[in-house]
């Protein structure tokens, strides 16, 4: 069923930090890895990410987006074209608690939709801040993108939205995994089950995730499946 055309307020994260240490060798940035990456000459990636992204969306014009300040959002999302206003604060080096902070502001402005840019590490996040009471659309960013909650791709989370804002789109409950982050580094995927984020129902556009029983067998072993 198609909806009407009004304009639709959606919530934007980005986790700043997202993926810089994949592009030095690094599994993550959460604890005092991300300093190492910085060191080691990792930049952003995620503000690219974020940019094909809203490039990609045929529905800009249905669409008010709330975004957090600084590079948590609002300087990537300027000159883009797409309509948005700035709320809350943030560190200027950002925390986790940046990003509950900020999509609890989301929850109280009303969003229907909440996406984000990260990892496994901003999913959990985001299930602390709101749990189920929001729709989210993930866009993978980070090193760890094991839950099930992300979009297959910027492009494929683009279509999404676009669904979302022209049709009414059944949610499901999808998985938010978490990771032992010292395993990981080490080629082991240990993993449990965090939680749940309700995300748009739609075909082919959501990565599978990794099954959160497959707890001590290496990555590269389950990457084969």
């Amino acid at each position: 069923m198609e909806k009407d055309s009004k304009e639709r307020k959606i919530g934007l994260i980005v986790n700043p930090i997202a993926g810089m240490g994949g592009s030095v060798g690094l599994k993550g940035t959460d604890g005092g890895i991300f300093k190492k990456a910085i060191k080691m000459g990792a930049k952003p990636i995620t503000p690219d990410r974020v940019r094909s992204f809203l490039s990609n969306i045929k529905t800009k014009g249905n669409i008010h987006l709330l975004v957090a300040p600084g590079n948590m959002g609002a300087n990537i999302v300027k000159g883009t074209g797409i309509n948005f206003e700035i709320i809350g604060d943030i560190n200027q080096e950002t925390t986790a608690e940046d990003t509950k902070k900020i999509a609890k502001m989301m929850k109280q402005q009303n969003v229907e939709l909440l996406i984000f840019f990260g990892g496994d590490g901003t999913a959990r996040d985001i299930h602390d801040a709101i749990g189920l009471s929001i729709p989210v659309v993930a866009i993978p960013s980070g090193v760890k993108m094991f839950s099930s909650v992300f979009a297959i791709n910027p492009r494929a989370a683009a279509e999404i939205i676009d669904k979302f804002i022209k049709e009414t789109v059944e949610l499901q409950e999808n998985e938010v995994l978490d990771i032992n982050e010292e395993s990981f580094r080490e080629g082991i995927l240990d993993s449990r089950l965090y939680g749940y984020l309700n995300v748009p129902k739609v075909i082919n556009l959501l990565q599978a995730g990794k099954d959160s029983s497959k707890i001590g067998r290496s990555i590269e072993e389950i990457n084969m499946k």
